[in-house]
């Protein structure tokens, strides 16, 4: 699989419109702190620092001061929705391997694998994709652009069966993984996550990101 190439581009891309207080919770509380542009708002999640929280709900990043792909961009969606924007949510699955994110190697080296596929959000605005996520820390060694699948988020399923289903595709399709089972990439996905939200957290210390929830293990990311 040579993948899909993303080519992310600036929040300036996003629609930009004031942001009325009175619209809702999420433009209240961007309002608050200052940003009365979607442009602004969208800015400010970027610059958050990065780490994940064990908190729950569209608007956390604005009690934990920082967030990850998932958080940032739900109160992105949250404000899009209130203003009547145009924006979608993608879940884009790439592969996690030992280039990305060196922690992941003995887990791999152990399973005799290549890499595990995992997934990464971002927007979607009218054909452009943003990722409000760019720039930061995430523990990654650089940011994703090539993927080997995309799809319109969904949180009625949750993230684990869009891995599930791609781990069935490379096992049926990529001699990379013969003799391996997609409930057992499956498994050897989960170990590889819990390894990177590991290697997220001690850089978010390290960092100074201080944070009420480093040792919860985000899925995406």
């Amino acid at each position: 699989m040579n993948g899909l190439l993303v080519e992310f581009q600036e929040v300036e891309t996003l629609p930009d419109r004031s942001i009325d207080a009175a619209a809702g919770p999420a433009s209240r509380a961007f309002h608050h702190r200052g940003s009365t542009s979607v442009h602004a708002a969208a800015a400010w999640l970027r610059d958050l620092p990065y780490a994940p929280s064990r908190r729950t709900g569209h608007l956390r990043v604005f009690e934990d001061g920082f967030g990850d792909c998932t958080s940032k961009h739900a109160a992105f969606i949250a404000l899009s929705k209130e203003l009547d924007l145009v924006v979608g949510l993608v879940w884009g699955v790439y592969a996690l391997d030992a280039s990305l994110v060196p922690e992941v190697e003995p887990v791999l080296a152990e399973a005799g694998l290549p890499f595990v596929p995992n997934i990464h959000c971002f927007l979607q605005a009218d054909g452009p994709f943003i990722d409000l996520t760019q720039g930061n820390c995430t523990g990654k060694s650089r940011q994703v652009e090539r993927y080997l699948a995309l799809f319109p988020a969904s949180h009625r399923g949750g993230e684990r069966p869009v891995r599930l289903a791609m781990a069935q595709l490379l096992t049926a399709t990529d001699s990379r993984f013969a003799g391996c089972s997609a409930s057992r990439l499956s498994q050897v996905a989960e170990r590889c996550v819990e390894a990177k939200a590991a290697a997220c957290a001690a850089l978010s210390l390290t960092t100074g990101t201080t944070a009420g929830g480093l040792d919860r293990l985000e899925v995406a990311g």
